[in-house]
């Protein structure tokens, strides 16, 4: 017996040895978890064409073999499932702070909600060894289709920058670009510090709307602009309290927490040569189709605000406008997949599941079915907050 894995397994020499991995014949029969048998197709991309292609997906378009098999055959989403089965027994298929909101600072608020797919969702997945170059990324130990917390939260920031540089005017008074670095700043209080891609393309836009024509021609007047822009910020971040010199970067008040889909599935892109318009090769993308389900869910922490009475509720109040505008827009408009630019990862506005609850607050109602009613139950929770002593 090899302690090693492909060298345990090392059968794989022709089509028919394609077939029983899959299937689960002959020695495969030993290998229970479908996503094993996927590893081991892995090792005819060391062969030639012919069977590697084979076990991507066939010779035949309508008659699926290999990996294509073994996805377009439910194989795979058996093992979502019962994977998924897991994770729930073991309380980490989602988070279920909802009961214990009370015991956390005042005015923290849990948003959760379980949406379907209205377009396919595609991810990169880190997976060096696999039997196609674009693997849908999974969990290490579950291997269940996800999008993780760090994606969320780098989706969600995208947005809000997005909304930020939209709200932006052709040209910004002195007083008015107080009031967007106070926009941007709340930014930080809620997704952490600003990465440098982030802060220098910040920087330029808000520079380039405080120049004139004629200084955004001249470049070290323009350097002046942004350099004038950057200190002000991080001026104003000291000043806010959003960091502290003698600690490095900042933590957002927003938690992300990952999701596990209940589907697997392929998409094809197909290549066409210039000169006789014709396809080449399909290059076949794992992803989570659309219809697929899943469970979204964020917790709010005004963790920098214990002790500070006077600053939390206002702060909270615009706060939940920045976070229900940049989830909708996130979910409905722009998407949280790779190739979003092309439509994908869209939800229905249509949930299930869907929970809203705060800390201090008594809130009468709590579920909703879109953003429609989660936006109602946000509003009730304002005037609550407002009139709250």
């Amino acid at each position: 017996m090899s302690f090693d894995w492909f060298l345990e397994y090392d059968v794989i020499h022709d089509k028919s040895d394609i077939d029983k991995c899959v299937n689960g014949n002959d020695k495969f029969g030993e290998i229970i978890n479908i996503y094993s048998r996927v590893k081991l197709l892995a090792t005819c991309l060391n062969k030639n064409n012919n069977i590697r292609n084979y076990a991507k997906n066939g010779d035949n378009i309508r008659d699926p073999k290999g990996h294509k098999f073994i996805i377009h055959r439910g194989k795979y989403n058996n093992l979502i499932n019962d994977e998924i089965t897991k994770l729930k027994n073991l309380n980490l298929y989602r988070p279920y702070f909802i009961e214990n909101i009370y015991k956390l600072p005042r005015f923290s608020f849990f948003l959760q909600f379980t949406f379907t797919l209205s377009k396919p969702y595609i991810s990169r997945d880190d997976e060096e060894f696999y039997i196609i170059d674009n693997p849908v990324r999974k969990d290490k130990v579950f291997k269940v289709p996800m999008v993780s917390g760090s994606s969320w939260k780098g989706n969600m920031r995208w947005v809000a920058m997005k909304l930020f540089a939209d709200s932006l005017p052709e040209t910004l008074t002195q007083e008015e670009i107080k009031d967007f670095l106070y926009c941007r700043a709340q930014m930080v209080r809620l997704f952490g510090y600003e990465k440098d891609s982030i802060e220098n393309y910040l920087d330029t836009i808000l520079a380039e709307a405080f120049c004139t024509e004629d200084e955004k021609q001249n470049v070290e007047l323009f350097k002046e602009k942004r350099k004038y822009i950057s200190e002000n910020f991080q001026k104003l971040l000291k000043d806010k309290g959003y960091i502290d010199p003698k600690v490095e970067g900042r933590r957002g008040r927003l938690n992300f927490h990952p999701t596990f889909f209940n589907q697997i599935g392929l998409e094809v892109i197909n290549p066409h040569d210039r000169k006789t318009k014709a396809g080449t090769l399909p290059i076949y993308i794992e992803c989570v189709p659309e219809n697929a389900t899943g469970t979204f869910s964020i917790l709010y922490v005004p963790f920098d605000l214990i002790g500070k009475p006077d600053k939390l509720r206002k702060d909270v109040i615009e706060d939940l406008d920045i976070v229900y505008n940049s989830l909708k827009d996130m979910m409905l408009t722009y998407g949280f997949s790779a190739k979003k630019s092309s439509g994908f990862g869209i939800i229905f506005d249509s949930f299930s599941e869907g929970l809203f609850d705060m800390s201090g607050i008594p809130l009468t109602e709590k579920n909703y079915n879109d953003f429609d009613g989660l936006e109602k139950i946000i509003a009730n929770a304002v005037s609550l907050v407002n009139k709250d002593d």
